[in-house]
């Protein structure tokens, strides 16, 4: 019941009371005559409220705001209560304010051995507004989320190496259902950990999302490996970690995006926290000219990571503003180890930006190629797109495997850039010699044949695949109709690279998938594959065009 005080004291009036049956995130709104909000006033635990009102007020309705997980304090997930008519006057009326109808869904995941895992729950109303689409992220297996009462869509996913789990369910107004599901592994990772190099968060000026809550969404989108990268600040991840009980569950590693006005953005890591310096210790780019920028992101720092991102988007494109020309570009403007070929943001600009790639490789140059999801909102999940890499299968695992290893494997070219597909290539001479993504194939004096697998859940739809050699096209495929096996599409393609004896020239093969149509909630972004090099020494020096991959540890790649 709440009191209100009908005499105005200025432009505004006072209401108290109580929302029956409260839960977190309950909010009580004031509407005027045409139902718009004019101001919402929070409540306590027990529902109590307290608050001015304008005096055009002439209804009170409740609401509730939160995660949807039964945390208050995020916006984002909303419902709507009953309104009622708020009494004029001087004298007191008593209001009597309901809560929102509320369902609980409790939802328990489950992977191939029975263990419980984190989980993504996308629910959108049945044939409803697909703008009223929520996403819940969980670190566990077993969370209660609160939706409005109705029917509508689920469907729960846990990254593009699990199956996905899709249903129909009808919720009523102080529902306690239960969903029970198994996410089923069904691509064979091994090796492989996956990454996001470019996450935004709290300290991003144009992002809202907690900490914690990037990091619990990047365990449920099964990432082993997350650099924070808010827009010229300084984030060190591990403190959150550790206070949402997390440590131990992921790495991470503190960086920043250099978001520059002249020279479009970069991210650099890892970099130290520095709280007595502007921006936690963010490199000061102002007035700095393209080669000086590019000197003081690397600062010295050999095991330091400068990535260019969306290297084609809009004003923030790097390649724009130095004019830049695969054939002519000084080397000077191109000292970057990585360039996102596939970003959640940029993803549009993926074709051209994989023409300048492999113009650069055709001259020579060598620049490590990522996918990263440039997450912002709560809308767009972290790690879609991401980059697979390869640290071999003793180490592949979160927890076992440094940020220091996983980033010396990076500049090493063991990657691949994926909005989900797992796409591999390698040259083999016969069974015994052979190389794979990063590496390079020396010695040869037979045969030599390219190989591509692609590995893909049912639920992700596949386009074309094409594989390059020295920028030349060596095979096209189809790969709509491919069938599915045990939960996924998979196959692997053959041609031949070179003939014969060893030819006197080195080249560069990579494989890329164009996607397809997207399928599910679960491909939040179109579908891109992109493998790093393959490469061949064609004049027997043992390394292509001056370069020979390092040794690492793990297994050979």
């Amino acid at each position: 019941r709440a009191a209100a005080g009908g005499a105005a004291t200025g432009a505004s009036r006072r209401v108290r009371g109580q929302v029956s049956d409260p839960f977190p995130g309950v909010t009580v709104e004031a509407l005027d005559s045409a139902g718009k909000p004019l101001t919402r006033c929070a409540t306590d635990d027990a529902g109590h409220f307290d608050c001015p009102v304008p005096t055009t007020t002439i209804r009170l309705r409740t609401g509730w705001l939160g995660n949807g997980n039964l945390q208050a304090g995020e916006a984002g997930q909303a419902g709507v209560g009953p309104a009622l008519e708020l009494a004029d006057g001087s004298e007191a009326a008593e209001l009597t304010l309901l809560p929102p109808a509320v369902a609980r869904l409790r939802v328990k995941v489950r992977n191939n051995s029975g263990a419980a895992i984190p989980f993504r729950l996308s629910a959108r109303p049945d044939g409803g507004d697909h703008d009223l689409e929520r996403s819940f992220a969980y670190a566990d297996g077993d969370a209660t989320f609160q939706l409005p009462p109705g029917k509508w869509q689920l469907w729960l996913h846990h990254g593009p190496r699990y199956g996905e789990h899709q249903i129909v369910r009808t919720l009523t107004p102080g529902d306690n259902a239960t969903l029970a599901v198994d996410l089923l592994q069904a691509v064979d990772r091994s090796g492989w950990i996956a990454a996001d190099f470019h996450v935004h968060a709290e300290q991003s000026t144009d992002s809202a999302v907690a900490n914690t809550r990037r990091l619990t969404g990047a365990l449920a989108e099964d990432l082993q490996y997350v650099v924070a990268t808010d827009h010229d600040f300084v984030t060190d991840y591990r403190p959150w970690l550790k206070a949402a009980g997390l440590e131990g569950k992921l790495v991470v590693a503190a960086g920043v995006e250099v978001s520059t006005i002249r020279f479009g953005h970069f991210n650099v890591w890892p970099v130290t926290v520095k709280p007595e310096v502007s921006g936690n210790g963010a490199p000061a780019w102002l007035g700095l000219q393209a080669e000086a920028l590019l000197d003081l992101l690397r600062d010295d720092q050999p095991g330091r990571v400068i990535q260019c991102n969306h290297p084609r988007f809009n004003s923030a494109s790097y390649l724009d503003k130095i004019a830049f020309d695969a054939t002519s570009t000084p080397t000077s403007l191109l000292r970057m180890d990585a360039m996102e070929a596939v970003n959640g943001i940029g993803h549009g600009d993926t074709a051209e930006v994989l023409g300048d790639w492999m113009g650069l490789l055709q001259r020579g140059v060598r620049i490590v190629v990522t996918g990263t999801s440039d997450c912002h909102g709560l809308s767009s999940p972290i790690g879609n797109p991401r980059t697979l890499i390869w640290l071999g299968k003793e180490r592949a695992q979160s927890g076992v495997f440094s940020a220091a290893e996983a980033d010396a494997a990076l500049r090493a070219g063991r990657a691949i850039a994926t909005g989900g597909p797992l796409l591999e290539v390698w040259l083999a001479e016969g069974g015994a010699n052979e190389a794979r993504i990063g590496g390079v194939l020396s010695g040869a004096k037979g045969k030599v044949m390219v190989h591509t697998r692609i590995q893909a859940p049912d639920w992700l739809a596949l386009g074309r695949l094409k594989v390059y050699g020295n920028a030349q096209l060596l095979l096209d495929v189809d790969l709509s109709s491919l069938p599915v096996s045990a939960g996924k599409r998979s196959e692997t393609f053959d041609a031949v690279a070179l003939a014969g004896a060893a030819t006197a020239a080195d080249a560069w093969f990579v494989a890329v998938h164009e996607p397809g149509p997207a399928s599910s909630p679960g491909a939040t972004r179109p579908s891109w594959a992109v493998t790093n090099p393959v490469f061949y020494d064609g004049d027997g020096d043992g390394n292509w065009r001056g370069w020979a991959p390092p040794t690492l540890p793990g297994d050979k790649p």
